[in-house]
């Protein structure tokens, strides 16, 4: 019984040991220029649908058009408002504050741990569905899945074909570090926290630095406290389950940094302010 403990366990490491981390690689990434001030570049599953649907809210009323400012809902869904109304927007040529002479450019990134379980949510239990059978009811054959999809696209430049979105997939997991050029970019960085007044006081630091007026700027932060997507909304307490689920197991935690050891360098070392 022993020897059948110690062959195990050697099993396990030798697993653990063969994980090799994936290198890095930079993903061009979306600015989203709403017209008042700020270039928000895009990082898939940092909370993006709530900040674009709130700056949106900003532009329309920069615009002076108020009667289309809606204000926070409960549930907020992916379509871009801004852009179906964009050809209003051209005829309408007031606005209502000064803007900066250079846009002011942000980002918003997120726990790596808690961004993968958010990702699992989204590809496995939610509309999308795009996970094979095995990974849909288990976070840890998920990790090693998205680590062969990352894996393949990195030796190859693409994610290999299969019955699934995989490029979709492997989009959406790619680390934050590839994207916006973090690690040498000087923009201002809002760190993703439960602490929802927190969020909104730092949010406040980048519509100041755009001259957007404390009263619009405050309506807009709403969202924080007041709104989630279809994914965020969910169960938290299942989140915090599988939250706790991979940080107990260690090989799954192996193919997380060896993913993303430059995400979690970049919350190590980055002071956010």
């Amino acid at each position: 019984m022993l020897l059948l403990l110690i062959f195990s366990s050697f099993i396990l490491v030798t697993l653990v040991e063969a994980v090799k981390p994936l290198g890095h690689r930079f993903i061009w990434s979306e600015q989203y220029k709403p017209g008042f001030g700020l270039e928000y570049c895009e990082i898939p599953k940092t909370g993006l649908t709530i900040t674009k649907k709130m700056l949106c809210d900003v532009q329309k009323d920069y615009k002076g058009v108020p009667k289309l400012f809606s204000g926070p809902s409960k549930l907020v869904g992916f379509e871009d408002e801004c852009q179906l109304i964009e050809p209003f927007f051209g005829k309408k040529s007031a606005s209502k504050w000064r803007r900066p002479a250079r846009n002011v450019r942000f980002s918003l990134v997120r726990d790596p741990l808690e961004r993968f379980v958010s990702l699992y949510v989204f590809i496995c239990k939610g509309s999308i569905a795009s996970c094979p059978p095995k990974a849909k009811n288990n976070i840890h054959q998920f990790a090693r899945w998205i680590y062969g999809l990352q894996r393949t696209a990195n030796s190859q430049g693409k994610p290999r074909e299969g019955g699934t979105n995989n490029a979709f997939v492997v989009f959406h997991s790619w680390p934050q570090t590839n994207f916006c050029d973090l690690k040498r970019s000087r923009m201002m960085i809002v760190k993703v926290s439960h602490d929802r007044r927190k969020m909104q006081r730092k949010m406040l630091r980048v519509f100041r630095q755009a001259h957007v007026p404390e009263r619009v700027a405050k309506k807009a932060l709403r969202y924080f406290t007041e709104s989630s997507t279809i994914h965020t909304g969910r169960n938290n307490g299942e989140k915090r389950r599988l939250l706790r689920e991979i940080r107990e197991n260690p090989l799954t935690m192996q193919y997380l940094h060896a993913m993303y050891h430059e995400d979690f360098r970049y919350f190590k070392t980055h002071r956010f302010h």
